[in-house]
């Protein structure tokens, strides 16, 4: 067997002979460190699926990109009500939606399939309905839509949820900025939250009420809110917020595709008919198209740890 390897940088692009990548359902949109994803509610959405994942243009216009079809849909559920992204770029979401618990899905972000169903959040008796997810070290939090609210930990291995802390006063959105420190809403106030106490402080009174909730890479907050369906940049100082994005297609959670992704060797398949490869250190993206002789040839995309 036959490989060619194509170094650009800290990505290796391989050429196995004999093989042929996955094909992928839908457009494959590759992933930009930095990048702003949104996942969708349940209601009637402009031009966004219900329970889907979607790329915003942020900086820009705001528009939404819708990533394959509806994940809610594949497991039998009506919404996406939160997202995870950890350090190597890993995408977490629970579908929820009818009487049982959320189910926590692994989801690849460039084609919004589902890789992994982990399964129903629960704590090994009760199923818990999860409001938002957030990821701080790669541990996976989250809030229940209970009154009052239960923060979890959630093991992304098998979805089992341990409490961390109980009677948080109707929690709705969950962000942990880069610092450590846990923000939550409760609809039109802002609070931090203390994971090994339950202790809630009040930051400050919100001027919209915001649903879903997540930090980019400098610890501002981001949240979504519903009615006007929306994204907004909310200033922690006053309360004050402007809409950047999503407007009119009911995005229920928002988070970022890391800007340093901590991988290693790790294999991705990707459509050979044309290759999209994104820098881990740059925006820029090029395309390889299929030359003559490619063909039934696999090609993959090599990740190495920075150093």
């Amino acid at each position: 067997m036959t490989l060619t390897k194509l170094l650009a940088g800290t990505l290796a692009l391989v050429l196995v002979a004999g093989m042929t990548s996955p094909a992928f359902a839908g457009a494959f949109i590759p992933t930009q460190p930095g990048a702003m994803y949104v996942v969708t509610g349940a209601q009637d959405n402009t031009t966004v699926d219900n329970g889907a994942l979607a790329l915003v243009d942020f900086p820009g216009t705001g528009d939404l990109t819708q990533i394959g079809a509806s994940i809610a849909d594949q497991v039998g559920k009506t919404a996406l009500s939160g997202m995870a992204f950890d350090s190597t770029g890993q995408l977490f979401v629970v579908a929820s939606g009818g009487p049982s618990g959320s189910i926590l899905l692994k989801i690849n972000p460039s084609t919004g399939q589902i890789i992994t169903n982990v399964g129903e959040v629960n704590d090994g008796e009760n199923p818990f309905k999860v409001k938002d997810l957030a990821m701080h070290n790669n541990v996976l939090y989250g809030v229940d839509d209970q009154f009052p609210a239960n923060l979890l930990m959630i093991d992304t291995n098998n979805a089992q949820a341990n409490v961390l802390a109980t009677d948080l006063t109707g929690l709705n959105g969950l962000a942990i900025t880069p610092d450590g420190t846990f923000y939550a809403t409760n609809f039109s106030a802002l609070y931090t939250v203390n994971p090994d106490t339950g202790e809630t402080a009040l930051v400050t009174f919100l001027q919209i009420s915001i649903d879903g909730l997540g930090s980019d890479d400098q610890g501002n907050l981001f949240g979504t809110q519903s009615g006007p369906d929306s994204v907004h940049l909310i200033d922690i100082s006053d309360g004050s917020e402007v809409v950047v994005g999503a407007q009119g297609d009911n995005p229920s959670d928002v988070d970022f595709f890391p800007k340093e992704q901590q991988v290693a060797g790790e294999l991705l398949p990707l459509d050979s008919s044309a290759l999209m490869i994104a820098g881990l250190t740059s925006m820029t993206v090029w395309m390889i198209p299929t030359v003559l002789g490619l063909a039934g040839v696999g090609v993959y995309l090599v990740k190495f740890r920075k150093q």
